[in-house]
């Protein structure tokens, strides 16, 4: 069997929009939560291909709202901005404009690099396991939590790229499609 890699420093270049819009949503909720950040790298080409370097909070949800945060909302921006290129594609059969393809890009990028890396998954988790959390938090946080570490895990997979191509492409159709 062949074995197909494609090297990640690759994959994170050609996709760098999304590297960096996660970056600046992850500094965007630093800003408005009110954490100290120490530095922002918004893309590089070395693994992290993006971080924010952020003080320890002193509020016992931050951590939660800065590695879901930005799973979240860009998984809700890669559908947004896929939102009419898809569409398009889907119902008007093809009939796509350079225009379509660039947004259709960004969208991709967009949600491939919301998942959380499986090193904040598994630090957020510790958190919740051993805090004294109100069980409602725990009750929201787990499900969110859960499937973002399956997304991260599955990476090597190519979960990021499906998980992309999907909140892109499969559920503005399904929007569409549920609503009439």
């Amino acid at each position: 069997m062949i074995h197909f890699h494609i090297p990640p420093v690759l994959v994170a270049t050609v996709t760098f929009p999304g590297v960096a819009f996660k970056q600046f949503t992850q500094f965007s909720i630093c800003k408005i939560r009110g954490v100290p950040v120490r530095s922002v790298q918004y893309f590089q080409f070395k693994y992290p291909f993006g971080f924010v370097e952020y003080d320890k909070s002193r509020a016992d949800d931050d951590l939660a709202w800065l590695i879901l945060g930005p799973f979240i909302v860009n998984s809700m921006a890669a559908a947004f901005l896929g939102f009419p290129s898809s569409l398009r594609s889907v119902y008007l059969e093809g009939a796509s404009t350079y225009a379509d393809v660039l947004l259709l890009w960004l969208a991709i990028a967009t949600g491939m690099h919301s998942i959380p890396r499986r090193d904040e998954c598994q630090l957020l988790r510790e958190k919740y396991k051993r805090s004294v959390a109100w069980i409602i938090t725990k009750i929201t946080i787990y499900p969110i939590l859960g499937f973002a570490r399956l997304l991260a895990a599955g990476t090597f997979f190519w979960s990021d790229v499906i998980y992309g191509l999907s909140i892109t492409l499969i559920t503005p159709a399904m929007m569409v499609h549920y609503s009439i």
